[in-house]
């Protein structure tokens, strides 16, 4: 009996050191590491996305401006909604916070109503809802890369990117288009002229053929699809 027992308190260990060992494991972790430690007390994700390089790159629900940047336009200084950018370890990375896009040797703040959705492209770079205005990063530097200011000017929903490099918008307000836009934030063709109902995010499948809209004052999921055109 005592060696039944023995052999099977060896079996569950060994499967226990088995199961944690396996790759991709989760393993749960206590708090206060960096990334919670850093984002204490604002108010909280509303985006998170993954760059190849492994950063993680977190935009954060403000409806008010938490810091400043200098603006070259104005020359002064503007409010500004940062997107922090963190390093696999917790730590920041760089270029974190990120306060403002920077191209040409020009800055403009992150100013919108707030930074709604943050999504990787097909590149890895990251591509960022900030209230109207739809932004590009290289992910590897944190450096502007593309812009789309959105007609009419209502706040955009987490962008969603196909593996062609299409990007789609759609607002968080009823009655306007889902757009379709190239890798390079120009604007293609309306994916959809008229989506109902309030929501805030969008997700499209890998091939670009399927629009998923998740609505909530609909209580449900608005599906998409089409063969050559929508």
């Amino acid at each position: 009996m005592i060696k039944r027992l023995l052999c099977l308190a060896v079996l569950i260990t060994a499967l226990s050191s088995l199961s944690f060992a396996q790759k991709g494991s989760w393993v749960k972790t206590p708090f206060g590491n960096p990334i919670v430690d850093t984002l204490k007390g604002s108010s909280g994700a509303h985006g998170v996305t993954v760059a190849p390089d492994g950063k993680i790159w977190v935009a954060v629900y403000q409806p008010y401006a938490t810091d400043s940047v200098y603006v070259t336009d104005s020359a002064k200084y503007k409010p500004t909604k940062p997107v922090w950018v963190f390093n696999p370890d917790g730590s920041q990375a760089s270029f974190s916070p990120l306060k403002g896009f920077v191209k040409d040797g020009k800055t403009v703040a992150l100013g919108g109503f707030s930074n709604v959705g943050i999504q990787a492209n097909k590149d890895g770079n990251i591509i960022l809802s900030n209230g109207s205005s739809l932004y590009m990063f290289d992910y590897k530097t944190g450096a502007g890369l593309a812009r789309f200011d959105n007609v009419p000017a209502n706040g955009m929903n987490k962008p969603a990117v196909d593996t062609l490099g299409n990007v789609f918008i759609s607002h968080v307000l009823p009655g306007n288009p889902i757009k379709m836009l190239n890798n390079d934030l120009t604007f293609n063709a309306n994916a959809v002229d008229t989506l109902a109902g309030y929501g805030r995010t969008l997700e499209v499948s890998k091939d670009g053929n399927t629009i998923y809209a998740a609505r909530y004052t609909l209580r449900g999921i608005l599906v998409y699809k089409r063969n050559s055109d929508f």
